[in-house]
């Protein structure tokens, strides 16, 4: 009886060390994540995580050097699309779906900027390209956000490339985000 309640025990304990997103916890330091990470600027980096999304194909982060991980953003790959963004809205849908199964209700931002001359149903993409249209959701304290793994915002966002392509980002600020950034900046004034 003893072996099974210890059995039961390392693989709850091995489960709960896996939990979080992509297989990363707030915290977990950079040697801890991957150790052929590819620095980008200060406290950035292009990692490849544990446990990969198939929609995915690349992972960032910001490490603190005393506080660990504080942000992670993943990149989709390519998404071919119209020149209506049928097949990227219809990514953005189906993601925004299943984090709102796991999350809770969002916000979602979804409109053309006053007098654009980019407002026909044609001009979607070029809209997004010229960054006068708007299609994100995010998940805070101003919606019935469910906080996990130390999460205090998470953010979905419709990016172009061209007018038939474009890519999501998904982006996961943990609770410490504001110490760390606060952190990061007096350490660049200092310079």
């Amino acid at each position: 009886m003893k072996r099974f309640i210890f059995g039961v025990l390392i693989l709850f304990i091995s489960v709960s060390l896996n939990a979080g997103q992509f297989g990363l916890k707030m915290g977990m330091k950079l040697n801890q994540i991957d150790k052929h990470a590819k620095k980008l600027g200060n406290d950035i980096y292009e990692i490849t995580v544990p446990k990969p999304h198939s929609l995915f194909n690349l992972y960032i982060v910001r490490i603190s050097p005393t506080k660990g991980l504080y942000w992670l953003k993943a990149i989709s790959k390519d998404i071919s699309t119209s020149v209506y963004g049928t097949e990227l809205v219809s990514e953005f849908d189906d993601l925004e779906k299943k984090l709102k199964k796991v999350y809770g209700e969002n916000k979602r931002l979804d409109f053309l900027q006053y007098e654009s001359i980019w407002n026909e149903p044609k001009d979607w993409m070029m809209a997004l390209m010229k960054k006068e249209r708007t299609l994100i959701a995010y998940w805070d304290k101003s919606t019935k956000f469910k906080p996990k793994d130390n999460l205090y915002k998470i953010i979905l966002a419709t990016n172009p490339i061209n007018t038939n392509k474009g890519y999501l980002s998904l982006e996961y600020y943990y609770s410490i985000y504001n110490e760390c950034v606060k952190e990061r900046l007096a350490e660049e004034d200092s310079s």
